[in-house]
């Protein structure tokens, strides 16, 4: 009987909200897939040389699993890939670099209008010629106050990284189908037609990750983290209701890269514009 009573009690406990509120962090469904890539010339390394940089990158997004355990399961693979063209005279920099995860998360609903959601990216974060394994995770707490608006509290902790622990707060509000805006951090958006066949849109940005190196040269860095802040204006064009086409333009705010020899090597890169473009699935 008692095994019986405690998964009642917790299903009554953790379900959709019985008066059907509408959460704008949870219920809008992920992108199915994604790919595309960022090119930006000329990128200079103070006290080296310059090289164009180049990103590509690629989700795929699996339709969550509702009522798993009295919540939602999230199911997907992330890879991004960051590139130099040539090498700016530096010895430690290798000719790429590369984050490749899977994603999971796990998410439970309070009749309430909170939520909290666990997440983990265990996956590949290094040189590609030399592999090495991490697992940032993640913990946030949301509260859902009307349909249209919704907060985000939490953090992500990242072992061994340059930094450990980030935030993930902020609030997301879209009171028609024709705007919608996220103020958060790490990452800012504001769209103009959301859902429509031309949408309008634009980003801040705060991107940081720590990379591992083949370590067979002591005298070489073990890591290397790349640390940036971008601002990007862009379009998405619908197509036959079945993928959306952007174009970005976007330049960078803050922009180094850092590794770990000595004191901390830091070094700052010139802060110059890009473009970015992707081709994306749709619901």
């Amino acid at each position: 009987m008692k095994n019986a009573l405690i998964p009642a009690l917790l299903a009554a406990a953790v379900s959709v909200p019985a008066d059907g509120l509408y959460w704008q962090h949870l219920d809008p469904q992920p992108v199915p897939y994604t790919f595309g890539g960022l090119f930006s010339a000329d990128t200079e390394f103070e006290g080296y040389g310059k090289t164009d940089t180049v990103e590509g990158f690629f989700s795929l997004n699996f339709e969550p699993v509702e009522g798993f355990l009295w919540g939602e399961l999230e199911l997907g693979l992330w890879a991004h890939a960051y590139g130099f063209i040539d090498n700016p005279d530096m010895e430690a920099v290798p000719e790429a670099l590369l984050d490749a995860s899977l994603n999971v998360a796990y998410a439970v609903r309070f009749d309430n209008g909170w939520a909290w959601r666990l997440s983990a990216r265990p996956g590949v974060y290094s040189d590609p010629t030399a592999p090495a394994f991490g697992c940032p995770a993640g913990l946030s707490f949301f509260f859902t106050a009307t349909d249209e608006l919704s907060f985000e509290i939490g953090g992500t902790v990242r072992p061994g990284w340059d930094i450990p622990v980030i935030p993930n707060v902020g609030l997301k509000y879209r009171p028609s189908d024709l705007f919608e805006i996220e103020l958060a951090c790490p990452k800012s958006h504001a769209v103009l037609f959301p859902d429509h066949i031309l949408s309008f849109f634009g980003t801040v940005e705060w991107r940081n990750a720590t990379y591992a190196l083949d370590d067979e040269d002591e005298s070489m860095p073990d890591e290397l983290t790349m640390d940036d802040v971008i601002a990007t204006a862009g379009v998405s064009l619908r197509v036959l209701g079945r993928f959306a086409i952007t174009g970005e333009i976007g330049t960078f705010l803050e922009r180094e890269m850092s590794a770990d020899v000595e004191k901390d090597n830091v070094v700052s890169l010139s802060k110059e514009p890009f473009v970015r473009v992707a081709l994306t699935g749709v619901f």
